[in-house]
């Protein structure tokens, strides 16, 4: 990632202090090409598995994620970066598809995941923020969708 880009996401989150996985499950708002929802759960201080349920333009796609959290970005303590993969299943209307005489659709495939993540400590928010760029490989329908840079903001449970 961009240095610069690195800088301004800790300056702007950076009036708390952050601890990287100061809580074992978190839900909240994601918002990107796909509003919806996102759960995280830690299954040890560095695996977690994530599921997200969005609603796009032309219809609904739900995600189940397998992400590897790792150190530091750009040694700047408490901002960690995560990875992973996994897969998701959709369905679209008739005005999203391509092949014109298909009512509705659904579709699956493969997804990965990179991204940045702070959770805040201070003042005892219980509050996490994550910035990713998840593609994803369609099976059988439009098969690279690289539209998946998204924003969540989470509530942890600790």
């Amino acid at each position: 990632m961009n240095k610069l880009f690195i800088i301004a996401f800790v300056a702007f989150f950076g009036l708390a202090t952050a601890n990287a996985q100061d809580y074992q499950t978190s839900v909240g708002f994601r918002g990107g090409y796909g509003a919806g929802v996102s759960i995280k759960h830690f299954l040890n201080e560095t695996n977690a598995v994530e599921g997200i349920a969005a609603f796009r333009y032309h219809g609904f796609k739900a995600t189940a994620l397998y992400e590897i959290h790792k150190g530091r970005v750009a040694d700047v303590e408490y901002l960690n970066w995560y990875f992973g993969g996994g897969a998701h299943v959709g369905i679209a209307d008739n005005d999203w598809s391509y092949y014109k005489d298909w009512n509705s659709h659904i579709y699956a495939g493969l997804d990965a995941i990179l991204g940045v993540e702070y959770t805040f400590t201070e003042f005892d928010l219980p509050f996490n923020v994550s910035l990713d760029f998840k593609p994803g490989f369609n099976i059988g329908y439009r098969f690279l969708s690289v539209d998946e840079v998204a924003f969540s903001i989470r509530y942890n449970f600790r």
